[in-house]
């Protein structure tokens, strides 16, 4: 079914949550663009460079999303208690079923019941509000450039003017024609 991106103020709730194991998960599939079965699967020793590997289950496809300094940040903070990033107090691996749970009982207690793959939504439409293209997502979240279209119809379109402006800004030329136009 059709899963919908977490509200912007659940998200940001869910990025700085009290409870370590569900902030952890909430980032790792944010910040990588991950379905909840790979992150669950994530080893400490997937990390590589700031980057960290992904064999995806469902499709079998390679990728190695760089990591986020925000995600830098939280696994910096987190105990390397097991050999799973995501694990118990004792180390122990949990599974995808557990952290579902506890987003789902986190999330309605904002008022509104959301499912983790919607944060897969929310990392496509940042990447792409930040200006990334369809190629550099789908390279982060192993999505065809298909599915990566399906979910821009979602984006803030304000906020992605506002970045191509910028960009556009940034950029080596100034923005001024260079010659008169025919007509």
């Amino acid at each position: 079914g059709e899963h919908e991106p977490w509200p912007e103020p659940i998200l940001n709730a869910g990025l700085c949550a009290d409870g370590d194991l569900l902030r952890l998960a909430i980032n790792l599939m944010y910040y990588t663009g991950q379905r909840i079965g790979d992150v669950v699967k994530m080893r400490w020793t997937d990390i590589i460079d700031d980057e960290i590997f992904v064999l995806q289950q469902k499709t079998s496809k390679e990728v190695s999303p760089h990591l986020h300094r925000d995600l830098v940040a939280e696994l910096a903070r987190t105990p390397k208690r097991g050999m799973t990033i995501l694990c118990d107090e004792v180390g122990r691996p949990v599974t995808a079923r557990e952290i579902r749970e506890r987003i789902k009982d986190f999330t309605k207690a904002l008022g509104k019941e959301c499912v983790p793959h919607g944060l897969r939504k929310n990392a496509v439409i940042a990447l792409l509000e930040a200006g990334c293209t369809i190629a550099e997502v789908s390279a982060i979240t192993g999505q065809t450039f298909a599915i990566v279209e399906k979910y821009a119809a979602r984006v803030n379109r304000r906020r992605l003017g506002k970045a191509a402006i910028l960009k556009l800004e940034n950029s080596k030329g100034t923005g001024k024609p260079i010659g008169k136009l025919s007509g």
